[in-house]
């Protein structure tokens, strides 16, 4: 299961896809397309047709212009980053060579092998992460059939016993359990909104209470859930926000149900 498995020696991977947008081909995008709405029919409006949606977005994929420094340009390979479109339409391609690795990996490894890759892995966009149980080999046999599905779509990959994914370090207990703790880049100051400013009184109030739910809703352990609210009252002290308005928010998160 997702949480434990008596016995076993596990290690967490994520993965992580090299310049995803600029490297979804036109090809892969639109097979793509074309396999999740055959896979399911009922998502496509009575009235349109596959070849409609196809030709579509086709248009959209073709027509990425911008203007710089005194001149048109325009996109030849990939989506564009700021499209609105971009963000499904890479998550529906990406998913695309999970489900082609998913058949490679029955074909070559069984059914077990294969099931376990489809229930374990998660991923947010380009982001993914999988609890891998070592009996079942190398982590290297499941990496290379993810990179060899398109010869533009490169995954990087990194393991361990504790790897941050997202905003969450996630460390493997001894009975195969996962912890979860919260995780800042190196780069993040804390630098939020400060008391002082001339926000809406709500607006200010809520920074305290949302932050301190964050907190409470990722970190598993109550210890660490503690310590890191205290660390969050250091943070916004220094952004000036008064004790009672980050105890009233805190209060408030901990009440909720995790």
């Amino acid at each position: 299961g997702w949480d434990r498995d008596a016995g076993e020696e596990f290690t967490l991977v994520t993965m992580d896809i090299s310049a995803m947008y600029m490297n979804i081909s036109e090809s892969l995008g639109l097979k793509a397309i074309r396999h999740f709405l055959l896979l399911h029919p009922d998502l496509l409006h009575p009235r349109f047709s596959l070849e409609f949606v196809v030709d579509a977005i086709k248009i959209v994929l073709n027509n990425n212009i911008s203007f710089f420094d005194g001149q048109y340009r325009k996109q030849i390979h990939g989506c564009a980053m700021g499209s609105h479109d971009s963000p499904p339409y890479s998550s529906l391609a990406v998913g695309y060579i999970e489900s082609q690795a998913f058949d490679i990996l029955k074909s070559s490894h069984g059914e077990n092998y294969a099931g376990y890759f489809k229930k374990m892995l998660r991923r947010f966009l380009d982001d993914v992460f999988i609890k891998w149980k070592m009996s079942l080999g190398p982590l290297s046999d499941f990496y290379n059939v993810l990179n060899d599905v398109d010869p533009m779509i490169s995954f990087t990959m990194e393991s361990g016993l504790s790897i941050p994914f997202l905003d969450i370090m996630f460390s493997v207990r001894p009975d195969g359990s996962l912890s979860s703790d919260i995780f800042y880049k190196e780069t993040n100051s804390h630098n939020y909104v400060p008391f002082t400013s001339f926000h809406p009184h709500k607006t200010l109030t809520n920074i305290p209470y949302t932050l301190a739910r964050r907190i409470c809703t990722i970190i598993s352990e109550p210890q660490t859930r503690d310590r890191r609210l205290e660390e969050l009252r250091g943070f916004l002290r220094q952004n000036f926000f008064p004790e009672s308005v980050f105890d009233s928010g805190s209060r408030r998160a901990l009440l909720l149900y995790r």
